[in-house]
């Protein structure tokens, strides 16, 4: 453990503003000081393997495959992520997974990908960028898909593979606010594809001086939240709990005793780390 206070990343992720405004702080600031137990093993390794299959999809679109051989492709990407993050000393490593199962409905989700991505492509597209950082003062994040259209403007997707058909809309807003203010201009379109489930959910993005003042307001507001200097945040309990959380056995909602937390998070290191949500 290391001798120097604990420090946040002076600036903030679309995740932390969305948990800032609707879900568990605490939780989030937990995610830092123990990454190890943030996550459900295989729930990361496997949403970051099929994100990781989607953008060489993407990227090898133009390249004369059958769908059968883009499929191959893919999971062998994303298989390779997996399989090379899921031995026993990797630090993720908490839980004992399932591979063939993970390995399987990896490959169901890229071959849904494969058949579906001509239809929800947006059309007109000029051009579609994988993993896109956007980098602005106090923010930080990085963005799926961007679809830049011909005619101007933008449609921002996010792939989420979990097993919940529905999202939170402000994650698209602040992916669409910070790519206006990279000049990326006007939204045209944004949605959520779940494709575990096959299901595309639109989002309204207003392109107006009042989103972008209400955007910057939680990012501002998120920020103060990360500088406080000791850990007086309030647990939020809710559905994440029991899906995500791993952190109830020290959290005062369910009985536990932030004592020797405040002690981890004066003395501690923060690990910053990439979760797909």
């Amino acid at each position: 453990m290391s001798d120097t206070p604990i420090k946040f990343p002076s600036r903030v992720r679309a995740s932390e503003v969305r948990e800032h405004l609707s879900g568990c702080m605490l939780r989030t600031m937990l995610g830092y000081m123990y990454p190890a137990e943030a996550v459900d093993a295989m729930w990361f390794h496997q949403g970051t393997g099929v994100h990781l299959g989607i953008e060489y999809l993407i990227e090898s679109w133009h390249i004369d495959m059958s769908l059968t051989e883009r499929v191959a492709r893919a999971s062998e990407v994303a298989g390779g992520y997996i399989l090379a993050n899921s031995g026993p000393e990797t630090v993720y490593a908490v839980h004992t997974p399932d591979l063939s199962e993970a390995l399987r409905s990896t490959e169901a989700m890229l071959a849904t990908f494969v058949r579906q991505w001509p239809k929800v492509r947006p059309k007109w597209a000029a051009r579609i960028e994988t993993e896109v950082r956007a980098e602005l003062p106090g923010f930080g994040t990085d963005i799926d898909c961007v679809v830049t259209h011909e005619d101007g403007g933008f449609t921002v997707i996010d792939w989420k593979t979990g097993g919940r058909a529905t999202a939170d809309p402000i994650q698209l807003r602040i992916y669409a606010w910070a790519l206006r203010q990279l000049g990326y201009g006007e939204c045209r379109g944004a949605f959520f594809w779940h494709v575990r489930q096959d299901k595309v959910q639109p989002v309204d993005i207003p392109n107006t001086r009042e989103e972008d003042a209400y955007i910057e307001h939680l990012i501002d507001a998120t920020l103060m939240v990360k500088a406080e200097e000791t850990l007086a945040l309030s647990p939020r309990p809710g559905w994440q709990c029991d899906k995500f959380c791993s952190f109830q056995d020290r959290c005062p909602a369910f009985g536990g005793d932030l004592t020797e937390l405040a002690e981890h998070y004066r003395m501690g290191v923060w690990t910053d780390r990439k979760v797909q949500y």
